[in-house]
């Protein structure tokens, strides 16, 4: 007995045959301008506590939270201090580092700070 060929619905084609896609609102969506130190604004400077050295010494760090592109929060960290006016020095300076050059001058501090 031979068997009748089964017809096969098809996929629909990408080229035709429904409305075309439109991508979404936010796929579109520019970046805001960001106007002259308002990137001041945008960071936000805390301390916490660090892995505690060998010694059983307790250690404070400063760590930047600040918007990037995209609208992603990037967090960076300072060294690990002794005293929490240290982790306050290394933070200002961190502060300056990002207002002055952005984030590739706060990665140039990080490389010196280490």
């Amino acid at each position: 007995p031979a068997q009748a060929a089964r017809s096969r619905s098809r996929s629909r084609s990408r080229s035709g045959g429904g409305p075309a896609r439109r991508s979404s609102p936010d796929s579109r969506r520019e970046e805001p301008k960001r106007a002259d130190g308002d990137e001041n604004r945008q960071l936000e400077v805390s301390y916490e506590e660090a892995r505690s050295r060998a010694s059983g010494e307790s250690t404070v760090q400063a760590v930047l939270r600040f918007p990037e592109a995209g609208g992603r929060v990037r967090l960076v960290r300072g060294r690990p201090r002794t005293t929490r006016e240290d982790a306050e020095l290394d933070a200002d300076e961190m502060r300056r580092a990002y207002v002055s050059g952005g984030a590739a001058e706060l990665r140039a501090l990080q490389t010196r700070q280490r």
